[in-house]
């Protein structure tokens, strides 16, 4: 009874844990100018990015800063965007293996626009907001190879753009 009652108790402080790193406090961590995780709130990557609305085949940019990142609860990564005027989260988007992949839009080419494609088609937009656009292809394999599970964090980017692997250049397709 007892260990299961201690195994009870481990379960419940991960669960408040979960519950405060998702609601952290205002202005937190949100968005140190890099895309490595921040100390202590459980964030497998972050950058600064703003969302996108789509009507038809225009795009159009909401106007926030925002920062998008991923975290792990209960075993299922979620992509969130944060408004970070307000430290306010949107819903997460679950993500699962081989589910979406995270492309530049070419159709914009003078803009940094970003778009994450479902395997249903259905695609949300982001726009890059971080200083350094000369990270932004690292920081979409990064994405990738999150969302596929191929790395547990964006944490280790020296060694990420080391092991540059032959640049696959991904299908795009665009309105």
């Amino acid at each position: 009874s007892r260990a299961r009652n201690g195994h009870s108790q481990e379960k419940k402080e991960k669960a408040n844990a979960t519950t405060m790193s998702l609601f952290g406090t205002p202005g937190g961590s949100g968005g140190g100018g890099d895309d490595s995780g921040a100390g202590g709130n459980g964030w497998l990557l972050q950058f600064k990015a703003g969302k996108m609305t789509m009507t038809g085949t225009t795009v159009t940019a909401d106007k926030r800063k925002g920062l998008v990142y991923f975290k792990r609860a209960d075993e299922m990564l979620g992509l969130y965007w944060r408004d970070r005027s307000t430290a306010v989260d949107d819903q997460p988007i679950i993500l699962f293996p081989g589910e979406a992949t995270f492309y530049k839009c070419k159709s914009c080419p003078q803009g940094r626009v970003y778009y994450l494609k479902f395997s249903n088609s259905h695609r949300d937009f982001f726009w890059l907001q971080e200083a350094d656009e000369s990270k932004d292809e690292a920081l979409c394999k990064k994405v990738n190879a999150l969302i596929n599970g191929e790395m547990e964090s964006g944490l280790d980017q020296d060694e990420e753009e080391d092991e540059e692997e032959g640049g696959e250049e991904e299908e795009e397709e665009e309105e």
